[in-house]
C-alpha cells in the first residue's frame, strides 16, 4: 500500500508553506518529508489507526492536527497546551488520540513521542509499528537531511 493512501477528512491548506512557517515560529525545523506529509493530510484521519509505544502499549490515533485556525483539533491549541505544560520545545505536535493525548515529532531525536495531555509527561516513545501513520525517511540524517526542492 502506498504511504498516505486511504486517509479521510483531509482539509486543503491555504498554501504549502503553512506547516513549515508555523514550525519555524515555534522554533523548530521539521524534515521536508514530514512537512510534505502534514500538508498532504492536514486534519486527516488514517485508514489504520493502531500504533504501539516502545514498551508495547497499544494506542489508537484519532487525527492529524489541522492548520486551519478555525478548525477543530488545531496544531495551534495543541502547541499552546504543550507550552503551558512545560513540555520540551523540541516536541512538535502532529496529532492526537481519541482521549486528547498528543502525538509529537521530537525534532531533537527525530522520533515520535506520545504526550499525556493532562500531565505533559512523555508517556511513551512510538515505535515504527505503523509506517502508514508515522512516516520516516531512511536517508535522513540527524540534521533532517537535505531539504527537498519545491
Amino acid at each position: 500500500m502506498k504511504i498516505g493512501a486511504g486517509w479521510t477528512y483531509e482539509k486543503p491548506l491555504t498554501g504549502p508553506d503553512v506547516v513549515r512557517d508555523y514550525a519555524r515560529l515555534c522554533g523548530v525545523e521539521l524534515p521536508w518529508w514530514l512537512v510534505d506529509f502534514l500538508v498532504e493530510h492536514n486534519a486527516g484521519r488514517p485508514p489504520e489507526r493502531e500504533f504501539e509505544t516502545e514498551d508495547g502499549r497499544a494506542c489508537v490515533f484519532k487525527c492529524l492536527f489541522s492548520y486551519d485556525p478555525h478548525g477543530y483539533d488545531t496544531v495551534y491549541a495543541a502547541h499552546d497546551a504543550l507550552v503551558d505544560a512545560g513540555v520540551s520545545p523540541a516536541l512538535y505536535p502532529i496529532g492526537c488520540d481519541p482521549f486528547g493525548n498528543i502525538v509529537c515529532f521530537d525534532t531533537d531525536e527525530h522520533r515520535y513521542a506520545f504526550v499525556d495531555h493532562e500531565t505533559g509527561d512523555v508517556d511513551g516513545i512510538i515505535c515504527s509499528s505503523n509506517p502508514e501513520l508515522f512516516p520516516c525517511h531512511a536517508d535522513e540524517g540527524r540534521d533532517g537531511g537535505e531539504e527537498r526542492k519545491r
